[in-house]
């Protein structure tokens, strides 16, 4: 019987360059195809951010599924790699670090003052309660001014440089 695990999931188009059209028109295909693949590989979704290049993943699954429901996702669009970096979240500590690395993605980059105001992520949805095309599996109730608080934290270099050397590529196909 294979488990399911939690894994953090991130992608980038090719040469880093930013989506050839709106950001908008790519979150309405990104959550389009969430909907379809995460149901195929039955995918929990537990968190999504849409950066301007890349995207970032928290979702529970087997191993297995996890590497073709990505697969099938990028391949979705012709403007990601044909490589993926992942990593196996271990412990509910660094879980809740991934979530503040992926929630704060916008705020590190200038283009949200909070994490809860950018409108390409699944905390937005959250927050704001806006319809999404799959359930949001929220492990850390972050609906509530005080968990929201947490999240906005800024996450230390220690931190971040932890989840970013964690990160394991695979070549699709």
């Amino acid at each position: 019987m294979i488990t399911n695990s939690v894994f953090h999931i991130t992608a980038r188009t090719i040469h880093q360059k930013w989506f050839p059209f709106p950001k908008s028109r790519v979150w309405e295909l990104c959550l389009s195809a969430l909907n379809t693949v995460g149901k195929d590989y039955e995918i929990e979704l537990m968190s999504f951010v849409l950066m301007s290049n890349h995207y970032h993943l928290i979702v529970k699954s087997s191993e297995e599924n996890m590497h073709n429901f990505v697969q099938e996702f990028n391949k979705e669009f012709d403007f990601f790699e044909t490589k993926y970096r992942w990593s196996f979240i271990r412990g509910r500590a660094y879980l809740y670090n991934c979530y503040r690395y992926i929630y704060q993605n916008p705020v590190r980059a200038g283009i949200s003052y909070k994490c809860e105001s950018y409108p390409y992520s699944t905390l937005f949805h959250l927050i704001h309660q806006k319809k999404f095309p799959m359930t949001i599996y929220d492990k850390f109730g972050f609906k509530d001014e005080f968990a929201l608080r947490g999240l906005n934290i800024k996450i230390g270099e220690k931190e971040i440089c932890s989840i970013r050397s964690s990160l394991q590529t695979k070549n699709i196909g």
